[in-house]
């Protein structure tokens, strides 16, 4: 059995990527990280799941993130490892595993247009008692920002009086986040947590970016039934944005610029206003971001 082998709904019909090949039972990487890996004693499963090198950067119940460092060919790698633990009932597996959604999403959006981290391994491995585990590592993107973190740093507040070249710098990134939600959507393709700090952001000169979309753990592939679903990532993504910052004016040229259109029409209207009511209602019963 090759890895992605078994997918299911909600992830998409693919032939599925061939980047990993197996390293250890449960355990798939990239064939230029295996020897990475076996040098640091994280070659197997087990040792990956149970490490506690590199730093913890939080730990809940069910998952845990760490920072680690690599051997790499140039010297020290940076990576993040992803560690999920899940319980589940006899009988078979009733959907894939975190980890395995978020490997396969990597692999499989850049082939799409759509950029995001560099995938160093995935492993998954179901116990007799019920216990469901699974790991992700990336590499980190170097040089990039969350979103939100650019924004503060890069933009000053607003402020009232004519447009500044710093304005236009602001308008082309709202814009280029905007077009890659609007691929991610319409290839089928909604988040599920479309926070502003999982947009990660480097400047390659000013005013030009790149854009990469990250964690992708709960990613769904849906055609029919999605209104509820691109409502949700967009609110998400209007409520985390700073309102110092991305004030009303860039707010609806995210939105035209999703839609796709200079002016919008009464029903692209009933769904912007489904949108912002539901940022709204997030800002009124979670509180302001962060």
């Amino acid at each position: 059995m090759t890895l992605f082998s078994l997918l299911a709904s909600p992830v998409p019909p693919s032939t599925g990527p061939k980047d990993l090949e197996p390293l250890s039972p449960g355990l798939w990487v990239h064939p230029r990280w295996s020897r990475a890996l076996c040098q640091a004693g994280l070659g197997e499963f087990e040792a990956l799941m149970s490490t506690q090198q590199g730093e913890l950067l939080r730990r809940l119940p069910d998952r845990e993130n760490r920072r680690l460092e690599l051997p790499g060919p140039e010297g020290p790698v940076r990576a993040y490892l992803k560690k999920h633990f899940l319980r589940c009932g006899p009988g078979p597996w009733a959907s894939i595993s975190p980890a395995q959604n978020e490997a396969y999403f990597i692999c499989r959006l850049p082939q799409l247009g759509i950029p995001t981290v560099p995938l160093i391994a995935f492993g998954e491995r179901r116990y007799p008692d019920g216990r469901w585990h699974s790991l992700v590592l990336t590499q980190e993107l170097e040089g990039f920002e969350q979103l939100d973190e650019f924004l503060l740093r890069r933009f000053p507040p607003r402020q009232p009086g004519p447009w500044r070249a710093e304005d236009c710098h602001l308008r082309t990134l709202v814009h280029q986040v905007a077009q890659v939600v609007r691929r991610f959507h319409s290839l089928g393709y909604n988040h599920r947590d479309l926070y502003c700090c999982h947009f990660f952001i480097r400047e390659e000169s000013p005013g030009r970016y790149l854009v990469h979309l990250i964690d992708l753990q709960r990613v769904q592939y849906r055609r029919r039934f999605r209104r509820r679903w691109l409502v949700k990532d967009l609110a998400q993504l209007t409520y985390s944005a700073p309102w110092d910052r991305i004030g009303c004016t860039l707010r609806m040229a995210f939105l035209r610029e999703y839609l796709g259109t200079g002016k919008l029409q009464p029903h692209q209207k009933r769904f912007v206003r489904r949108v912002l009511w539901k940022a709204w209602w997030m800002q009124r019963t979670l509180g302001p971001y962060r």
